[in-house]
């Protein structure tokens, strides 16, 4: 997600049993909150492909090659290639698996990120900090090359 570092900070916190990161603005916070709000049921989409194919052989994304393009387009058709559109990957590394909810908050919302194994928290919340480090300096960390 991008957002204007002059009107809108990321912050990330720690959660029993997650992490959460904290989209607070200056600026419109009802754009903020949808945004987020939609981050997190793209996310959880996304998830949901994810699994789907993990437990669906014909799907064709799970035999392709890492670093090709296509997958699981929008309405769940498959497409040529081996990444799911908006997938959740950052210089070449997948987020850990991990369902999404979105909170609003006093001057915008939050995403809470919890993962599906507990003992890929660790690398979940490093993972959640980097991506927060990024939107903070006004970058896209769905932009990055893999």
């Amino acid at each position: 997600m991008m957002i204007d570092p002059a009107t809108t900070r990321v912050t990330t916190s720690d959660t029993s049993n997650g992490v959460a990161i904290a989209f607070t603005t200056t600026s419109d916070v009802n754009e903020v909150r949808a945004r987020v709000h939609n981050m997190a049921d793209m996310h959880n989409r996304i998830a949901g492909m994810r699994a789907g194919a993990e437990t669906d052989e014909g799907m064709e994304h799970r035999a392709m090659p890492q670093g090709t393009q296509g997958g699981v387009g929008s309405q769940g058709e498959t497409v040529p290639g081996g990444e799911m559109p908006g997938h959740e990957r950052m210089g070449g590394k997948q987020m850990p698996p991990s369902s999404a909810t979105a909170e609003d908050v006093p001057g915008g919302a939050r995403v809470v990120l919890v993962p599906a194994d507990p003992s890929l928290l660790p690398a979940l919340r490093q993972d959640a900090r980097m991506r927060a480090d990024m939107m903070q300096k006004g970058q896209c960390p769905m932009d990055t090359p893999s």
